[in-house]
């Protein structure tokens, strides 16, 4: 084989080699951001997300609405599913013992690790009565006070309790 043909080859696979080391790191600067966002969410959900959804909870368990926060971390399930980090209360309004948590209102907030957000979910349905269930928003993280939990949380409970 002619030295002209080789020095071609090898620039051909040098350029691969090349194209593969940045795509592996951009791959791994993502995960990097992304494992930080992921660890900034979990500090933020424990310093003002949680103690935001605890108030409004011990305040309506006050008067008389059962409630409950529900926790999920990033991982994958034994059924090899992803789930991302959550946090989310519940007002058990009108507890019927049959029925699942989901059939009940809430107020969700997930980590969007791949787009550096956290995002709202929220849904006011109630046993027997109608509402609505959906997406309620995205906020930067710095952007999730506990002012803002708590204005979405009324929001809901507003709807519920018309």
């Amino acid at each position: 084989m002619k030295d002209d043909i080789k020095l071609g080859l090898d620039t051909i696979f040098r350029t691969h080699q090349e194209k593969k080391d940045n795509t592996q790191k951009a791959e791994e600067e993502k995960g990097r951001r992304e494992k930080e966002f992921l660890t900034q969410f979990y500090a933020h959900q424990e310093t003002t997300i949680k103690p935001a959804m605890e108030a409004i909870g011990k305040y309506v368990e006050e008067k008389g609405v059962a409630y409950r926060i529900d926790e999920s971390k990033d991982e994958i399930s034994q059924d090899i599913k992803r789930r991302g980090a959550s946090i989310s209360i519940c007002f058990l309004v009108g507890r019927d013992a049959g029925r699942p948590s989901h059939e009940y209102p809430y107020f969700t907030v997930f980590c969007d690790k791949h787009a550096q957000r956290a995002r709202f979910s929220q849904s006011t349905l109630s046993p027997g009565l109608s509402g609505h269930s959906g997406a309620a928003g995205d906020a930067l993280l710095n952007e999730v006070t506990e002012d803002l939990i708590h204005e979405k949380i009324i929001k809901i409970l507003t709807e519920v309790f018309r």
